[in-house]
């Protein structure tokens, strides 16, 4: 067989049937898909499906996606393994494009890209997916990356470089992670932003900052500390990030320090701007896509901020986890 096609799907997960349908239309491959319900009281709502032979459902006590993803590798006949997650939908094509591709090269995976056209309404929904596809766009065929959400990587190399960390027991960086022992162990994964899914996730505020910060910035934060340049510059990581991300915090701290100090008012348009040309190509992308972009620019800075939040508590997280060693040892 050539391919199979890993779900994991958290307890009461709405999207997943929508997920299977668009998954179960898919041509011109031969592959199976492998649910792994994380979790779940009863299997009821599967039952439509158990009679669709290319579909196995298995049921695990919670564990998190990591370790699903990990337990699907292990019941997977595939020589490739495609991960999906629960709330993407994939074309009619995308699963025998992104096979095609990957056979063709010498290289060992592929990660693709959402759509610049998410369903979720809101202009946070919005905001939070559109963000995410440019980051995709705007880094094609950049390597050293791995990708949950959709991905294709051989069955092989996943063995070998020892799947998904399971420490991590919420959806977090454990792509990130793994990505980065993919490329320190010589093998090649990148960005096909061409091969784009559409998301159905819906972001409300709580969510993203939740997110944004608690399970991604402050880990990687943490992964960046420990494994260096290899974490710590690419994608939302790179250099044009960490420079929009400063001069962000330094906008909101010169804007609070003006009703202190009147004079800080003065560098509060020079800094905006310096930051707005910081991130020209979004703001370029998302001048057709939204219809109100100073919105855009607002929630924008709220990311970094997010960002910058997450770092700081990542940093205190580190160096805790450095000092209670030395302190058992004394």
């Amino acid at each position: 067989m050539d391919l199979s096609v890993i779900i994991p799907v958290k307890k009461n997960d709405k999207t997943i049937g929508d997920c299977l349908l668009a998954i179960c239309a898919s041509r011109q491959c031969d592959f199976e898909v492998l649910v792994i319900l994380d979790g779940w009281e009863s299997e009821d709502f599967f039952s439509p499906w158990k009679g669709n032979t290319r579909l196995k459902i298995i049921s695990l006590p919670k564990c998190g996606p990591a370790a699903c993803r990990n337990h699907g590798v292990k019941m997977a006949r595939g020589e490739w393994i495609s991960f999906v997650d629960s709330d993407v939908l994939i074309y009619e094509n995308t699963l025998s494009i992104a096979l095609q591709r990957a056979k063709a090269s010498s290289e060992d995976g592929l990660i693709g890209s959402y759509d610049r056209f998410p369903p979720a309404p809101g202009f946070v929904s919005k905001f939070r997916n559109l963000l995410h596809h440019h980051h995709h766009q705007k880094n094609h065929l950049q390597k050293s990356v791995f990708w949950g959400a959709f991905s294709l990587i051989r069955k092989r190399v996943f063995d070998e470089v020892g799947g998904f960390d399971e420490n991590f027991e919420m959806p977090s960086i454990e792509d990130v992670e793994l990505g980065i022992r993919i490329a320190k162990q010589g093998y090649i994964v990148r960005i096909q932003a061409d091969i784009q899914v559409k998301h159905l996730k819906e972001w409300t505020f709580y969510n993203w900052m939740k997110t944004d910060i608690f399970l991604r910035a402050k880990p990687w934060t943490v992964l960046i500390f420990q494994t260096g340049k290899r974490a710590g510059n690419h994608l939302n990581t790179n250099n044009e990030e960490k420079i929009s991300a400063i001069l962000s915090l330094a906008t909101w701290g010169l804007i609070l320090g003006g009703f202190f100090l009147n004079w800080l008012w003065f560098f509060v348009p020079l800094i905006a701007f310096s930051f707005i040309l910081s991130q020209f190509s979004f703001y370029r992308f998302s001048k057709q896509n939204f219809s109100f972009l100073p919105l855009v620019v607002l929630l924008h800075q709220v990311y970094y901020i997010f960002a910058m939040i997450g770092f700081f508590l990542g940093c205190i997280d580190y160096t805790r986890q450095k000092c209670i060693p030395l302190m058992t040892t004394d």
